[in-house]
C-alpha cells in the first residue's frame, strides 16, 4: 500500500472514530485506542519516507513536540498524559506524514467528503427522529447525532460544509451534485447544533477567501442569507446576539465578560488562577491536563492559546503560532485554487481557536486542517524550488 493511501485511510478512520465515543475495548475508549494506533501508522510513514520538510516548518513543529514531551513528565494524571499528549502531538505527525506521502489538496478533499458521508447521514437521521429534543442547553434543543457532544458535531459538520463546497467546485456532473448535497446536509446538521463558533469558522474563512480571490458575490449571497435568517427568526437573533454586540461594539447588559457564554469571565478567572501559581509555571506550564485544574470543576479555558500556555508554558503557544505562520508562508506560493482555500481555512481555524478549544481538542478537525496545510505547503515549496532551479540555469542559445 502506498504512503498516500495509508495516510488517507488513517484520516478517514479518525473521522469515523468520532462515532464510537461510547465504545470501549479492554477498559479504554475505542476512539483513543484508534488514535494511538493511527499515530503509529503515521510515524512509520514519516520515518520510512524521509522527505524532510524545510527548516522553517520543521523547527516550530519539533519545538512544539518537545514542549509536549516535557509537559508529559509532570501531568495532572496518567490519563491526562495519554489523552492530551495524543491530542497535541497528533496534528503535527499528520502534517509530517502528509508531507512525506506527497498527497494533493484535491485528494484530501475527496477523502474528507467520503469520510463525512456516514456522520452526516446518521446525524440527519437523528434529526429526523427528533433526537435534538433530548438535549436542551441554554434554551436550545441541540443535535448530537452519534457524537460525544454537540460542539464536536457542529464544528465537524461546519468544516465538512467548507470542504464539500471546495470539492464541488472542482467536480463535474453527478459528482458536483452529490458534493453539493453533502454540503447542504452538513449545513443543516451544523445549524441544528446551535454552536456559534461554527459561524466564526464560516465567517472568517469566507471573508478571507473573498479577499484572496476577490470574488465577492458568494460572500454577499451568504451574508444576505444569514441576515435574513437572523431577521425573521427570533431564536437565531437571540443566539447570535453576543456576536452582534461585538461587531457593533455594544456591550451586553451583563457586561463584556458575559459575551459568548461568559467567555470573558472564564478567561479572566482562569488567567487569575494561573498567575497565582507563580512565574516559574508561567514558563513551564502545569503539565498535560493542567488547564482543567484552574476551576472548581473541570472546564477548559475556551481558547486554544490559553489551553496550550496553561499546559505547556509560554513556548507551547508561541511554537504553535509559528507553525501556522510557517505553513501560511509556504502555502502562499502554492497553486490556485489550493492557495486561497487553505490560507482562508487557516485564518478561519485560527480565529475559531482564539475563542474555543476546537482544532486541538477535537482530532478530526485538527487532522484534516494540518493535512491540507501540509499538502498545500509542499506544493508551494516544490514550486519555489522549481522556480529557483530554473532561475539558476544558464540560458540556452
Amino acid at each position: 500500500m502506498t504512503p498516500g493511501l495509508l495516510v488517507l485511510g488513517v484520516l478517514i478512520t479518525r473521522q469515523l472514530l468520532d462515532l464510537s465515543t461510547a465504545l470501549e475495548l479492554g477498559g479504554m475508549p475505542l476512539n483513543r485506542l484508534g488514535t494511538a494506533a493511527s499515530l503509529v501508522v503515521l510515524a512509520s510513514v514519516s520515518l520510512r519516507y524521509r522527505t524532510r520538510p524545510p527548516a522553517d516548518l520543521l523547527l516550530p513543529a519539533v519545538t512544539f513536540l518537545l514542549t509536549v514531551m516535557l509537559a508529559a513528565l509532570h501531568p495532572s494524571s496518567m490519563a491526562a498524559a495519554s489523552r492530551h499528549g495524543l491530542l497535541l502531538a497528533a496534528p503535527v505527525l499528520v502534517g509530517w506524514a502528509t508531507w512525506c506521502s506527497n498527497l494533493s489538496v484535491e485528494q484530501l478533499l475527496r477523502a474528507a467528503c467520503l469520510g463525512a458521508l456516514l456522520p452526516v447521514a446518521t446525524s440527519l437521521v437523528a434529526l429526523g427522529l427528533g433526537q435534538q429534543h433530548d438535549l436542551v442547553s441554554h434554551g436550545y434543543a441541540r443535535l448530537t447525532g452519534l457524537y460525544a457532544n454537540h460542539h464536536t458535531l457542529g464544528l465537524t459538520a461546519g468544516l465538512t460544509v467548507i470542504l464539500a463546497v471546495a470539492a464541488s467546485t472542482r467536480a463535474r456532473g453527478a459528482a458536483r451534485v452529490l458534493l453539493g448535497a453533502l454540503a447542504v446536509g452538513a449545513a443543516v446538521v451544523a445549524v441544528a447544533t446551535w454552536v456559534r463558533t461554527v459561524l466564526v469558522l464560516w465567517g472568517v474563512t469566507a471573508v478571507s477567501w473573498a479577499l484572496l480571490t476577490r470574488q465577492w458575490r458568494p460572500l454577499l449571497a451568504g451574508s444576505s442569507l444569514f441576515g435574513l435568517v437572523v431577521m425573521v427568526s427570533p431564536s437565531a437573533h437571540e443566539r447570535v446576539g453576543d456576536m452582534l454586540a461585538v461587531l457593533t461594539l455594544t456591550p451586553p447588559e451583563q457586561g463584556w465578560t458575559a459575551v459568548g457564554s461568559w467567555r470573558g469571565a472564564i478567561w479572566r478567572d482562569s488567567l487569575t488562577a494561573f498567575q497565582a501559581r507563580g512565574p516559574l509555571l508561567w514558563l513551564t506550564g502545569l503539565g498535560l491536563g493542567g488547564h482543567l485544574e484552574l476551576w472548581s470543576k473541570p472546564l477548559d479555558p475556551h481558547s486554544e492559546p490559553l489551553t496550550l500556555w496553561f499546559q505547556l508554558g509560554v513556548i507551547g503557544p508561541l511554537s504553535w503560532l509559528l507553525m501556522h505562520a510557517a505553513a501560511a508562508r509556504r502555502v502562499w506560493r502554492a497553486a490556485e485554487p489550493d492557495r486561497s482555500l487553505v490560507l482562508a481555512l487557516l485564518a478561519g481555524a485560527l480565529a475559531t481557536c482564539l475563542v474555543s478549544n476546537t482544532f486541538v481538542a477535537r482530532p478530526t478537525l485538527g487532522w484534516w486542517l494540518w493535512a491540507l496545510a501540509a499538502a498545500a505547503a509542499r506544493d508551494g515549496w516544490t514550486r519555489a524550488q522549481t522556480r529557483e532551479g530554473t532561475a539558476g540555469r544558464p540560458a540556452r542559445g
